[in-house]
């Protein structure tokens, strides 16, 4: 898929399901799964409920994400 296709968004992390799993909710007020990408892994720890992220989607499967980094 073509970078150009994703679709870039913020959102607040709501709760952490797993460890590198967090349900997010998107300002439209859709919830969504989003997973840490690779670069965002050491950061994990200021990944807590309440922060703002940004996310990106693919247009097959809109109901995960990929958290990109963390917002201050």
């Amino acid at each position: 898929m073509a970078r150009s296709e994703l679709i870039s968004l913020t959102g607040e992390v709501m709760t952490r399901l797993d460890e590198r799993l967090y349900k997010v909710l998107l300002p439209n007020g859709h919830e969504l799964l989003g997973h840490l990408g690779e670069k965002v892994k050491r950061d994990s720890t200021r990944c807590l409920p309440g922060v703002r992220v940004s996310l990106e989607l693919t247009p097959r499967d809109l109901s995960r994400g990929r958290i990109l980094k963390v917002l201050e």
